[in-house]
């Protein structure tokens, strides 16, 4: 999107774009836009972006638009359409133009508008279209039509400090998009840290959802993520939440978040823990990731892809430290955060494709293989998220033995947050972070770097964690009979053939159906639990539909390590150990 060099004013004042947004067609899922900006002297373009900041994706916003009209005073003006998301109109020769256009919003999630008549969820970079040129303009929204009773939550800044006549006001596009606003008969709750507002706000049934408890531990998480970073970045800030069914996952902001919860079975306790897990996670991008960035993601170019090979550092990073800021609010214990990590090694360590991909290929190929996945993917690729928190945790205990404790990845952090602050006029090249790693560490850690990250090779953990006291065992000894694929969602097919696995040597595929394991019936979800009766070595028949096709695959079975494995504190460390495990745990030595 071009940058408006020279804004036309009015007066002293920079003539903003203006956005009315009406609900009055909530319950069809549809949204009526009127957009007023100054006309050009010659064509104006406009657009919608084809991807959102933080989810790397194409998701095509313009094709939920319709009805696209223009005015420039009585007159109407002729709109054509350049492309799949720009459009054009001529004629209006100064003055002011009126836009109008539809959006249709029915598409519930974390990342999309959706609109009904319980809630509505404005998802900038699905409902406002940029007028080019204009963008770095002041960018004002007023909401009409809300239905009786309903209230509004957003970090946008409300117009003369009234958030009640629901006007709002984002200094340009990329302030405006970046914060999402949610309508709704909401269940609000405020607290102040550090003199800064906190505001959670949640829309969905009221039953099982313990504000006052969200409350107290999302203060926790804002209070230890503060203290690591040395203050907070914003002014305010807001959790959005939304309880529907089948909206999961959160997607961060600059000063919001959008954060999914079930309807329902929410109070149970190791769902609520993770749940504010996913808030810490959320809320730590407002460093990591919104200001603290690698170059290319922002100012943002939404027409098209954004590639970059650090996206390991903006979600890994981030999924290290949602775990550590976690136990450091006391919402973890440190067995859980033990445990969470051993989950994480072993579910790491069962993708073929991280010896095909490394991180920063991973992070640079998100577009295509991440986002867009099929029965192949895990094969070919490794999870950013993942393998970027095991690399973060490793390089964590490196810095932290190589320097006697004085210092951890927490100072990696702080380096890079005041090499690159918040107003730098570009965003960290890889290479840079890298540096500052090895720099915090004392030197020495390039080919580690080098092996994790660039590489695909795995840290070797039991030499990792033995200064810490630590290491990894599994809970039952022995081994299983293992055929290699990972069930459906339904449980009724094979959602993954595992590379190199005894599925994938006797042709199993993803999509079959299995329908009896040697003459007797089964699904795809009850195969590891029948395969219990078996032994590693021993052949079997699986039968399975493949489309109209039934076929009978002979298949000699594998072996796996019995047990869930787990991380465990050894008995015999000596105390320099157990004082490394203590700080990095943030607790006491068990007696």
């Amino acid at each position: 999107m071009a940058r408006d060099a020279a804004p036309e004013k009015r007066g002293n004042a920079v003539t903003p774009v203006r956005y009315d947004v009406s609900l009055a067609g909530h319950r069809q899922h549809m949204l009526e836009i009127r957009l007023r900006c100054a006309a050009p002297q010659g064509a104006l373009r406009f657009g919608m972006p084809a991807w959102t900041p933080g989810s790397y994706k194409i998701r095509e916003y313009a094709r939920v638009i319709e009805r696209v009209q223009a005015r420039a005073g009585e007159r109407s003006l002729a709109v054509r359409k350049l492309d799949k998301q720009r459009w054009e109109l001529a004629g209006a020769e100064g003055g002011e133009i009126e836009l109008r256009y539809r959006v249709y919003a029915n598409e519930p999630s974390v990342r999309t508008p959706a609109v009904d008549d319980v809630r509505a969820l404005l998802h900038g970079a699905g409902v406002f279209v940029f007028v080019e040129g204009q963008e770095e303009r002041p960018h004002e929204v007023r909401l009409t039509d809300l239905p009786e009773g309903w209230e509004v939550a957003t970090a946008l800044e409300p117009i003369d400090g009234d958030e009640s006549a629901h006007r709002f006001a984002a200094s340009d596009y990329d302030a405006l998009i970046d914060a999402p606003i949610l309508c709704g008969r909401l269940r609000t709750t405020d607290f102040e840290h550090a003199g800064v507002p906190h505001r959670i706000a949640a829309s969905g049934p009221a039953r099982g959802f313990d504000l006052e408890a969200a409350r107290t531990g999302i203060e926790r998480i804002v209070a230890a993520a503060g203290r690591l970073w040395g203050g907070l970045p914003y002014r305010r800030f807001v959790f959005l939440v939304l309880r529907e069914p089948g909206v999961r996952g959160g997607l961060e902001h600059r000063d919001s978040t959008v954060l999914g919860a079930p309807p329902f079975g929410l109070s149970e306790p190791e769902r609520w823990r993770d749940w504010l897990v996913l808030a810490a996670h959320e809320h730590f991008h407002a460093w990591n990731g919104k200001r603290l960035r690698p170059e290319g993601l922002g100012p943002f170019e939404l027409a098209r892809e954004r590639h970059t090979d650090a996206l390991w550092a903006v979600e890994g990073i981030t999924s290290y430290y949602e775990r550590i800021v976690a136990r450091r609010a006391e919402v973890l214990s440190a067995e859980q955060l033990m445990d969470g990590l051993a989950t994480l090694i072993d579910r790491v360590h069962s993708t073929p494709g991280r010896r095909v991909r490394s991180l920063a290929e991973a992070s640079f190929d998100t577009w295509t293989t991440f986002y867009i996945r099929d029965e192949h993917t895990p094969n070919r690729t490794v999870s950013y998220y993942d393998k970027g928190a095991l690399v973060t945790w490793a390089l964590d205990l490196e810095i932290r033995r190589r320097t006697g404790g004085e210092r951890s990845f927490d100072d990696v952090l702080r380096a890079m947050w005041r090499r690159f602050p918040p107003e730098a006029p570009r965003g960290y090249r890889s290479a840079e972070l890298e540096e500052e790693i090895d720099r915090v560490a004392g030197g020495g850690l390039r080919p580690l770097l080098e092996a994790w990250i660039r590489g695909t090779e795995d840290p070797d953990w039991q030499p990792l964690l033995a200064p810490f006291g630590m290491r990894l065992e599994r809970s039952e000894s022995g081994e299983r009979a293992w055929l290699g694929v990972k069930a459906s969602g339904d449980g009724a097919r094979i959602a993954t053939v595992y590379a190199d696995g005894p599925a994938w040597r006797a042709g199993l595929s993803g999509g079959d159906e299995p329908v009896a394991l040697d003459g007797y019936r089964v699904r795809a979800a009850e195969l590891a639990a029948r395969l219990e009766d078996y032994e590693p070595g021993e052949r079997c028949t699986l039968t399975v539909l493949r489309g109209d096709r039934l076929l009978e695959i002979a298949v000699t079975l594998g072996a796996r390590p019995r047990g869930e494995l787990r991380l465990r504190r050894r008995e015999d460390a000596e105390p320099e150990a157990r004082a490394r495990w203590e700080r990095w745990a943030c607790a006491p030595w068990p007696e």
